[in-house]
């Protein structure tokens, strides 16, 4: 008899308690993480293998929650401290670093978890007025940006956010840039979308609002690297971090540089949303 007056297991028994244990682990772990504001670049990148050399299979964005994580190893090229995990997101799945993840929720004072991106083929940007580094390029053309890179849009598309006060100069800028992930005014994280089949091609906002509508330059004036900042508002919050800031001056935004390879407009990956939703996220509504 133990202290308790119950009798040890058999060994059944203990079999059964065993799978109980197990069972119970699992339910414990059966959280889900996010992933932290303050990540460097404000991506956390997801690779098909538990290291920096794997192949990259998305951008994950500063913020974003809905991460499912499983088993974590040291990473395999034996490079930096932090122990890579299994992890699924929007319908990937692959290995992240367990560096910048936590359980979702935690540290984000009640304020919306960023809903990720969204992978679309490149014609679908288009026919919704988008061409991000595409040739043949829409009608209206952004300055350049840098060697093979260029945003352009539709003459609509345009003159939608020119009614609102943008210039095109505010609209390449904005639009153009992956360091956008929040609005700067309320914090709130924005959608993206990343180009179907181009690796490297970043997470790029669906809309943008009237903060952006006029901007500080820092540096490169029409060169192929600007650094900019928003000054169409109150900010209070870093658009590529959401942290809370306390003057416009701590935001420098990065847009431009070299393209590298075109996204294959052929690509078999479908849109991610309707065509309908995603009219209306590139317009905001």
């Amino acid at each position: 008899m133990s202290r308790f007056g119950i009798g040890a297991p058999s060994g059944k028994g203990r079999f059964l308690l065993l799978v109980l244990y197990i069972l119970g682990c699992g339910a414990a772990q059966a959280q889900t993480y996010a992933v932290k504001q303050d990540v460097s670049e404000g991506i956390l990148n997801m690779r098909d293998g538990p290291g920096t050399r794997h192949r990259l299979i998305v951008s994950i964005p500063a913020g974003s929650g809905g991460l499912s994580v499983g088993e974590c190893r040291s990473p395999d090229d034996g490079t930096g401290h932090f122990k890579w995990c299994r992890a699924s997101w929007s319908g990937r799945t692959g290995w992240i670093s367990s560096c910048c993840i936590e359980l979702e929720n935690a540290g984000t004072s009640g304020r919306e978890i960023a809903s990720g991106s969204e992978a679309i083929r490149q014609e679908d940007m288009r026919r919704h007025g988008i061409a991000w580094n595409a040739v043949p390029k829409l009608p209206i053309d952004c300055p350049y940006q840098g060697e093979g890179w260029t945003v352009s849009f539709s003459r609509e598309f345009y003159e939608s956010y020119k009614a609102r006060g943008f210039t095109l100069k505010a609209m390449c800028l904005a639009l153009g840039s992956s360091d956008v992930r929040f609005d700067p005014e309320t914090g709130r994280p924005l959608r993206c979308y990343s180009l179907a089949g181009w690796e490297d091609g970043g997470c790029f906002p669906f809309y943008v609002s009237d903060c952006f509508r006029t901007y500080d330059l820092i540096s490169g004036n029409d060169t192929a690297e600007q650094k900019w900042r928003p000054a169409g508002c109150n900010i209070r919050y870093h658009p590529k971090t959401g942290k809370r800031v306390n003057s416009a001056f701590a935001i420098t935004l990065f847009t431009g540089g070299e393209a590298g390879d075109a996204p294959d407009e052929s690509s078999e990956t479908r849109t991610s949303v309707s065509d309908a939703k995603l009219g209306s996220l590139l317009s905001g509504k």
